[in-house]
């Protein structure tokens, strides 16, 4: 996985961390086909599984590479969640929002701080996209490790 993530940033200018999260975002989006799990069935890839073998994935292998990818240079990573819709049980009253979508947030040296960028290559269409306030009822980020 390092040589494969070095090789994808090969010609980005020196230490340009935001243009190694760019190459990775734009790797991942175009060589791995969104595909939907099968009805009724959760599916977990490895993310190696998934770069040289299957090609193709749901948020979570995507999410799981553009980590990968980012935590083999040096980033910082993290998987952010979010809930679409909230349902209430109509036994209990009990309000639940599932989660509904996961993507990668990379974490990038910015002088002595980190910036943690959003790489939704799931449904993104560049760096940096989330999804929309005004759609998401819950979101929570769970740091793997900081850079």
């Amino acid at each position: 996985m390092i040589a494969h993530a070095r090789a994808v940033v090969q010609g980005v200018a020196r230490k340009d961390y935001e243009g190694e999260a760019r190459a990775i975002f734009d790797h991942v989006k175009g060589t791995v086909r969104y595909v939907h799990d099968p009805a009724g069935l959760e599916t977990l890839v490895d993310p190696r599984w998934l770069l040289w073998v299957v090609g193709a994935e749901d948020c979570d292998g995507m999410a799981a590479l553009t980590a990968a990818l980012g935590l083999a240079l040096g980033m910082g990573a993290a998987f952010t969640t979010v809930a679409t819709r909230c349902e209430v049980d109509p036994r209990t009253g009990q309000q639940s929002c599932p989660w509904a979508h996961v993507y990668a947030t990379l974490g990038i040296p910015r002088g002595d701080k980190v910036e943690w960028i959003a790489a939704d290559t799931a449904e993104g269409d560049h760096l940096g996209w989330e999804p929309p306030a005004h759609a998401v009822r819950r979101k929570r980020t769970w740091i793997v490790a900081n850079p």
